[in-house]
């Protein structure tokens, strides 16, 4: 399924599903996406969250808003939720719009920010992140 991704991008799927474990979480949510992407430590995505603090003001932000429940083994699977594999598509499909070959971690944060009823496009655009802002910024560059 994720063949066609980045290095940096699978490795934020690998960190979205560790923060759901970290979390006690049942299902990889769109907060987990929006850490993985941070984890991975991606200059797009540190282009628009400027600061370290900026990032655990987030991390923060996060905390407040979800139930933390016990910690889930990494040998346990980990579904997405139905808005993670929505986001999910949303990337995939900003992908395909820009013509770019590979789905990387901007296209994820793309697929974040469409999903505005999600926690996590609610907390970037807390941050000032908006979608018209990135989308210009991955489309002219490469994944």
């Amino acid at each position: 399924m994720f063949e066609h991704y980045t290095e940096k991008a699978r490795r934020a799927i690998f960190f979205a599903r560790y923060e759901a474990g970290q979390y006690g979480t049942p299902s990889i949510e769109s907060w987990h996406i929006l850490l993985a992407v941070f984890r991975v430590e991606d200059q797009l995505a540190s282009a628009f969250i400027r600061s370290v603090n900026e990032q655990a003001t987030i991390r923060s932000e996060i905390e407040s808003q979800i139930k933390i429940g016990e910690r889930i083994s990494t040998r346990v699977e980990i579904p997405f939720s139905a808005e993670s594999k929505l986001i999910l598509t949303h990337a995939d499909r900003e992908a395909g719009q820009m013509k770019h070959q590979q789905v990387g971690t901007g296209h994820l944060l793309l697929g974040l920010l469409n999903e505005t009823q999600s926690v996590a496009a609610g907390i970037l655009a807390n941050h000032n992140v908006d979608t018209a802002t990135v989308r210009k910024a991955v489309a002219s560059s490469p994944p």
